[in-house]
């Protein structure tokens, strides 16, 4: 669908209330944190990457173009490098993504995305900004801010999502990539899902 200012995805609509903040940090090839963050998200990105990580299908563009992008996650409990995608209420969890970009794609400037759509004692669609923050989203491609920004697309890009003390309920995450240039957002049209017991 496409309002006056361009495309929104039928994916996200948006909800009200609800905070929880999630912080978005950038990880090198190798895994490395690229951004200052603490010491214990720095070990702990460092342990995880590189880990099993699960393939997301449905990938789709914004325009409805075909696109041989594709994404995968893992998330883990900071504590150790159990992975899994059910947890515990309180338990502070290192969720961690990566952008296979189209090769034509590759070396190109890009913006990175994350929105997290989170449905626990109430429902809130929000993205990740530059600053690491958790800003709600009304679902309009005109407002998506990206969480990371690159001025050369890698053939593997990371993303780190570190989201501290969950609270119980079900977090829903996209991730995608956009040139600079122009052209259509690419995206996980299917979620990568954890739940909070």
């Amino acid at each position: 669908m496409k309002d006056t200012q361009g495309y929104y995805l039928d994916n996200f609509s948006l909800f009200e209330s609800g905070v929880h903040e999630v912080a978005v940090y950038a990880l090198d090839s190798a895994g490395n944190v690229s951004l200052p963050v603490t010491d214990t998200f720095q070990a702990t990105a460092n342990r995880v990457a590189g880990s099993e990580e699960e393939s997301l299908s449905i990938i789709m563009t914004s325009d409805g173009s075909p696109t041989n992008a594709s994404f995968t996650a893992v998330a883990y409990l900071e504590s150790s490098n159990q992975r899994s995608e059910s947890f515990n209420d309180g338990d502070n969890v290192v969720i961690l993504g990566t952008v296979r970009p189209q090769i034509a794609d590759i070396g190109k400037a890009a913006d990175l995305f994350v929105v997290i759509q989170e449905q626990t004692s109430s429902t809130r669609l929000s993205y990740s900004d530059l600053d690491g923050k958790s800003i709600a989203w009304n679902g309009g491609l005109k407002t998506l801010q990206p969480a990371v920004e690159t001025s050369s697309l890698k053939s593997s890009e990371s993303i780190g999502i570190f989201a501290v003390t969950l609270e119980t309920g079900t977090y829903k995450i996209f991730m995608g990539y956009m040139l600079i240039e122009g052209g259509p957002l690419h995206f996980n049209g299917k979620t990568y899902r954890i739940t909070v017991d």
